[in-house]
Formats: structure tokens, C-alpha cells, sequence
């Protein structure tokens, strides 16, 4: 839970202020871990749940990147994660095939 906390709030403070991240946010994630509310240690969505879901909005962050960026703004988050051009085009090309 921790390593997760420290994720999303380095990822969310990218967008909003750290404030905003702990009133909106933290909250979720230590229930999502059983730390808050009922105390359930809830299981991770697979894949194919999150592909599934509805393509987010304006202002929402979630999502498959496979499925929802397009090429441009896959390959920016995908050079981000300092991969190889070679892995980067698999990739894409994986994306372009339509197999997310």
C-alpha cells in the first residue's frame, strides 16, 4: 500500500497539488487496501476489466494508455518510461493491430 500511495501521489501531484491528492484520493487507496471503510483488501481489476471500461472523459484520469492515447501521446508516455525505439515501435504496432 505504501509503494502504491507514493505512486499515485507522485502521479497525481503531476496534475493537482498534494492537498487535493490526499483529501480526493489517498483516502481510496487505503480503502482499496482494506485500511479504511470496511476493511476489505479488494483484488486488482484485470486488463481485459479496465479495457472494457468506458473511454474516460475530459478532466478523468483512467484507463488503458493502449487503448485510449493515440499514437503520439502513447509513444510521449511510453519515452517517459525511458524504453528502447525498438520496444517503443512493438509497441505501437501492437496497439495499431488492435491487440491491447
Amino acid at each position: 500500500m505504501d509503494e502504491s500511495m507514493q505512486l499515485w501521489k507522485s502521479e497525481f501531484s503531476k496534475k493537482m497539488d498534494v492537498d487535493k491528492f490526499e483529501k480526493n484520493y489517498a483516502y481510496n487507496i487505503r480503502h482499496m487496501y482494506g485500511q479504511e471503510g470496511k476493511r476489505v483488501d479488494y483484488k486488482s481489476w484485470t486488463c481485459f476489466k479496465i479495457i472494457q471500461m468506458p473511454m474516460p472523459a475530459t478532466g478523468e484520469f483512467h484507463g488503458c494508455p493502449f487503448k485510449s492515447f493515440n499514437e503520439n501521446n502513447l509513444r510521449g508516455l511510453l519515452l517517459s518510461y525511458q524504453l528502447t525505439q525498438s520496444d517503443i515501435n512493438v509497441i505501437i504496432d501492437k496497439q495499431r493491430e488492435g491487440m491491447h
